[in-house]
């Protein structure tokens, strides 16, 4: 079935799609003012939403969506926006049961979510995110408590709340490429007992401290660039884990660690503060030590966001890599 260039608008359910091992294409929707916008649900099958856009749907009551997915079905969006001009507390896309999501290329504005995650995944459902923008997106923008298959490419701007819970029975996880400008809370936050492999992470000008390690969770910052944040990198929870490596870190103050039996670790990253206060204080023991600098990294132009290095910069590693999530080179 194919479905082309509709305009739906207002209602309970703008459409409501129940498929039984059948497969759906829709391309060149627009879809408006309703508590839910397209909800899905069956038993197999395939849809493909594609060049849609999405404008003020579950405003009239919390747990309204843009996106409802439940059941047995795999749902492919892709360069679609999301958009919610009236500030309601809707969620964009919510998929639950054994569903999967898979989200691509797709932007979402302006989404207020206090009772709903912007994308929420819960029971033994899944979701692929990749290349995915929040603009302007508050409360929780994804939580799952389903499988969560790698996450590439996500961007938030001037987000307010926590961008990425891990919740219920979530275990490993490895998120590739996540960048947060001007956002406040938590870029990340990790229950019990998960395992996060975080690499090419950016946070510039964050209000708070973004990463948060909870009780037998263990974080890996990996080939991350943290630039003035106004807390310090982490908080890391009794018999939780924290390993730095080959990260720049600027004008961050060092993760704050609860309890004696929480761990940390740093290897081949620079800490530096451009007030002449010392960077490493209250973890003298790592500097120095395991390839570790305080140096001045010589980004190419840090007042404009480019936080590539200069040829001469102190971060490059014995085996031609290179600390932070840009290589070098101001071309």
């Amino acid at each position: 079935l194919e479905l082309r260039n509709l305009a739906l608008s207002g209602g309970e359910t703008a459409l409501a799609l129940d498929l039984q091992d059948a497969g759906l294409t829709a391309h060149g929707f627009h879809v408006s003012d309703a508590v839910h916008g397209i909800t899905v649900d069956g038993n197999g099958g395939t849809v493909t939403i594609t060049d849609a856009t999405f404008v003020d749907c579950g405003n009239e009551v919390g747990n309204g969506s843009s996106l409802r997915i439940w059941g047995d079905t795999d749902v492919i969006v892709t360069d679609a926006a999301f958009r919610n001009d009236e500030g309601g507390s809707g969620g964009a896309v919510t998929v639950s049961d054994e569903s999967h999501l898979t989200l691509q290329a797709v932007s979402i504005d302006l989404h207020s979510a206090s009772n709903n995650a912007v994308v929420a995944c819960s029971g033994e459902a899944s979701a692929t995110l990749e290349e995915v923008l929040f603009d302007g997106c508050a409360g929780t923008a994804i939580h799952a408590g389903g499988t969560l298959a790698p996450l590439n490419g996500l961007e938030f701007e001037y987000c307010d709340g926590t961008l990425v819970r891990l919740a219920g029975d979530l275990t490993q996880v490895d998120i590739d490429g996540v960048t947060a400008r001007n956002c406040t809370g938590e870029v990340l936050d990790l229950g019990p007992d998960q395992v996060v492999e975080l690499w090419q992470s950016v946070v510039i000008g964050h209000d708070g401290i973004p990463f948060a390690v909870g009780a037998t969770a263990w974080l890996q910052l990996l080939g991350g660039t943290f630039v003035d944040l106004s807390g310090s990198l982490a908080t890391v929870a009794e018999g939780g884990r924290l390993d730095i490596e080959r990260c720049v870190a600027v004008n961050v103050a060092v993760p704050a660690v609860g309890g004696s039996l929480a761990e940390v670790g740093i290897e081949f990253t620079d800490l530096w503060r451009d007030d002449e206060t010392e960077a490493w204080e209250g973890l003298e023991a790592y500097a120095g030590a395991s390839g570790n600098i305080e140096a001045d990294p010589l980004f190419c132009d840090r007042a404009t966001g480019d936080l590539r290095l200069e040829p001469g910069t102190p971060c490059l590693l014995p085996d031609d890599g290179v600390m932070g999530a840009f290589g070098v080179g101001c071309d």
